[in-house]
């Protein structure tokens, strides 16, 4: 069964210090991780499941914001380099059997951030993407969605 993300979970980050793709400067703003298109730099163009890189190429993802865990290939550790394997199946449009990341193309131009779990893969496991509040205040959304 695949399991489409749009992010597992999240990791709140303060310190300013701290290398991050999504930057919340705005408390009153809506912030949307978009896997079609360059959003705040939180990806390099349309993500085409090539992997993950702290200098990515088109359609790879900045490792700088995002840590896997639950590979067999391994864990992708911030600022780290997973562009084989697990980390970087390709584009598909479903049906897959082989564990790992891919960007699953829902609709054309479309692209969404998946895993396939398998035996070995993702039975276990977490996609974390860190995140910079530069406001004042705490992120929160008031209205459920």
């Amino acid at each position: 069964m695949k399991i489409l993300l749009k992010v597992l979970s999240a990791v709140i980050i303060f310190n300013s210090t701290i290398a991050a793709q999504l930057i919340i400067s705005n408390g009153g703003a809506d912030y949307n991780i978009n896997f079609d298109a360059t959003l705040s730099g939180v990806n390099e163009g349309q993500f085409n499941g090539t992997g993950f890189s702290p200098s990515p190429s088109g359609g790879q993802l900045n490792s700088n914001a995002w840590a896997v865990s639950g590979a067999s290939d391994g864990t992708l550790i911030y600022g780290g380099t997973q562009t084989t394997g697990d980390f970087a199946r390709g584009v598909s449009t479903g049906n897959v059997t082989d564990g790992g990341i891919y960007a699953f193309n829902v609709l054309p131009s479309n692209n969404t951030f998946g895993i396939q779990p398998s035996t070995n893969d993702f039975t276990s496991g977490t996609v974390t993407l860190r995140i910079l509040n530069s406001t004042a205040g705490s992120i929160i959304d008031p209205t459920p969605k």
